[in-house]
């Protein structure tokens, strides 16, 4: 007889357990098969288990509030294992609640959680039954005073003052200070933005002298946020620009009439210093320090290609030597130094921009190595080295302009993309300080600007910087931030050298100027350490007055966030250095005068010139060394006529010189 199959499912008796949850038996899925043969392939059965329930809510004993995410876990068979939670949707339920089912019997129930102490209570589990269990978790809990730390000192003065760090929680707190490198705080805005369109060439500059292209880009007015420095001897572009041991170097270029191989030095007390000078002259080589050495290598050369000659500059000698050539050599390329090797990336040949290649000089063995190509093409990027990544950002090549950015690991060979810069831009002053890559000025939009931009690669973030008071591309970039030399407009070079002051610091993690006399310790309960922090502007890093910033990071085994504590040093000048400022006016036909903005002041003394720009209100002024005296003073606005006039700084002291041009 054949088989039919009957669905018939008996529900046995049931049996309360834990919240009144029926523990039941069920009997399924039963066959008739034939006539009066049964058969049970699958039988299921649960027994009734007889238990209790464990309720509470774990708390924070230094606060009262509700932690979430607690582990509590019980001992022996049926042990608890349950978490606490967030309530949302409970107003009467506090946070940090929790509950759980036991068979009946005894266990000892554990809590924790990261960074608290753990605790454990014997709990008792009675059938049908609900026991309430709290948990009050200790931990260690800081109080730091003050929030923030100003200190005004002299030119290369000192001052201390002291953090009290307390632990008011009810366990050990473990404190680790370090150094973390902040800004300078400018006191006003930068100038006007400048967007001067044009045809702006990427290719040599010495090959486009006497060629039609844009004309210079007159400043609009001066700013206040970037500073005046003293002039370089000559005028540059394409210049190789490198910092070392307090001093800002600047080599090789073009100066409007023939490519050099000139070598400057500059520092605050001496101006700027004629150095040896290097074998051949190029423009826009790779360049950066290493191991306190100078390395160029590229450029286009006395032939009109990319010298594939490293020449090697020793302060220490004051000369020159090479090392091996570069197997590609290219003009205009991004470069920066990292981890004792410096990276060449993108360029020019003679006649076309733009080249994924990237060559890589160690200096340790004397060799080249490639590295993972750029993810595209690309000539006159900005490239720093920050931690222990390579940035690059912008760029140019002959089908256009670049806003992409992106970072090279050497740990694994590899480029990944970052957010793009806001605008494209090439042909940049830049560099990497503070834990940041600066860029100012260069051509975005076929237009020279004078706009500038930082990342942030731990916000992973673009900010705008101050505009500088001189729109100037293919010049160069050193940590301060200082903008060195660079181009108005084709073949146009200027001397012209600005500071953006307090991005000087090259390490991420130490601040040059700044110490502490305690930076790791254990704080019992209730226990106070008194830390020392010291500021110092007889760095070498300080070379202008101003205001500093860096941050004194917090970090502890706690639960709780510590913000960091702003540190600011405010630098005087010298007691030899005085100020001159003044106000220049124009003289309109019916005879009256009204503020000049965008005039050219410049300052000459035996020792240095200083080229300033009038801001809005034609207003001027710089600090300087009385020992520079006399000094000639020369003014001169488009359609007016220029005049001249002698002055004496004051030491520590403000000297005002007004002048009115009249309608040339």
């Amino acid at each position: 007889m054949g088989s039919r199959p009957v669905d018939h499912m008996r529900r046995g008796p049931s049996a309360r357990a834990g919240r009144g949850a029926g523990a039941e038996t069920y009997r399924s899925s039963v066959l008739v098969l034939g006539a009066g043969r049964l058969r049970y392939p699958n039988i299921r059965s649960m027994s009734p288990v007889p238990g209790g329930l464990v309720i509470g809510q774990v708390t924070d004993a230094n606060t009262g509030d509700g932690i979430s995410g607690a582990t509590l876990t019980g001992t022996g068979t049926g042990a608890v294992s349950t978490t606490s939670a967030a309530t949302p949707n409970d107003a009467a339920l506090g946070d940090g609640f929790y509950w759980a089912f036991a068979p009946v019997g005894k266990q000892t129930l554990a809590v924790a959680k990261s960074k608290y102490v753990s605790a454990s209570k014997a709990v008792t589990f009675a059938a049908d039954s609900t026991v309430e269990k709290n948990f009050s978790l200790k931990a260690g809990r800081l109080k730091v005073t003050p929030t923030s730390i100003d200190s005004s000192v002299a030119w290369g003065g000192s001052a201390t003052k002291t953090l009290t760090i307390k632990n008011t929680g009810g366990a050990d707190a473990t404190v680790e200070l370090a150094e973390k490198t902040g800004g300078f705080a400018p006191a006003a805005s930068g100038a006007p933005l400048i967007s001067k369109k044009g045809d702006y060439s990427p290719l040599s500059a010495k090959s486009r002298a006497g060629k039609a292209g844009a004309a210079a880009a007159a400043p609009a007015e001066g700013g206040d946020a970037w500073e005046t420095v003293a002039d370089l001897p000559d005028t540059i572009e394409d210049n190789a620009v490198a910092a070392d041991n307090g001093k800002i170097y600047s080599a090789f270029g073009y100066d409007g009439s023939a490519d050099i191989k000139s070598l400057y030095s500059y520092d605050a007390e001496n101006g700027w210093t004629k150095l040896a000078d290097a074998a051949d002259t190029r423009e826009a080589p790779a360049h950066g320090f290493i191991g306190g050495k100078l390395y160029a290598v590229g450029g286009w050369g006395a032939g009109g290609s990319p010298d594939a000659k490293l020449e090697i500059y020793d302060p220490g000698s004051n000369r020159w030597t090479t090392g091996a050539p570069s197997p590609t050599p290219l003009a205009g390329s991004g470069s920066a130094v990292l981890d004792g090797k410096l990276y060449s990336v993108g360029g020019c040949t003679a006649t076309v921009c733009g080249s994924d290649s990237v060559t890589v000089y160690d200096a340790s063995d004397n060799s080249w190595s490639t590295a993972a190509s750029y993810p595209e093409d690309v000539a006159w990027e900005s490239c720093g080295a920050i931690g222990a990544l390579l940035y690059c950002s912008g760029g140019v090549t002959d089908d256009g302009e670049l806003k992409s950015a992106y970072v090279y690991d050497p740990a694994g060979d590899s480029w990944s993309a970052l957010p793009d810069m806001p605008k494209p831009l090439w042909g940049s002053a830049s560099t990497a300080a503070n834990g940041l890559l600066l860029i100012s000025s260069g051509v975005s939009g076929n237009a020279l600007t004078n706009a500038g931009y930082a990342y942030d690669p731990a916000a992973g973030t673009w900010s705008s910087l101050p505009n500088a008071d001189v729109a100037t591309f293919r010049g160069g970039g050193a940590p301060g931030f200082y903008k060195v030399g660079g181009a108005t407009g084709t073949a146009s070079p200027v001397s012209t050298v600005e500071l953006l002051p307090g991005y000087d610091q090259t390490s991420g993690s130490d601040v040059s100027w700044l110490s502490l006399d305690s930076s790791e310790f254990t704080l019992a309960p209730g226990a106070t350490v008194s830390v020392a922090v010291s500021v110092k502007a007889s760095v070498d890093e300080i070379t202008q007055p101003g205001e500093f910033t860096a941050q004194v990071a917090i970090s502890t085994n706690t639960p709780y966030a510590v913000a960091s504590v702003p540190v600011t040093m405010t630098v005087a000048p010298p007691n030899t250095w005085g100020k001159i400022t003044g106000t220049v006016r124009g003289k309109a036909s019916d005879g009256s005068t009204a503020p000049l903005k965008g005039a050219t002041v410049q300052v000459d003394s035996w020792a240095s010139s200083y080229t300033l720009i009038t801001d809005k209100d034609g207003h001027y002024a710089l600090w300087l060394d009385a020992r520079n005296n006399p000094l000639t003073v020369i003014v001169a606005k488009d359609g007016y006529a220029p005049t001249v006039t002698t002055v004496k700084v004051v030491k520590k002291g403000t000297v005002t010189t007004d002048f009115t041009l009249k309608k040339a």
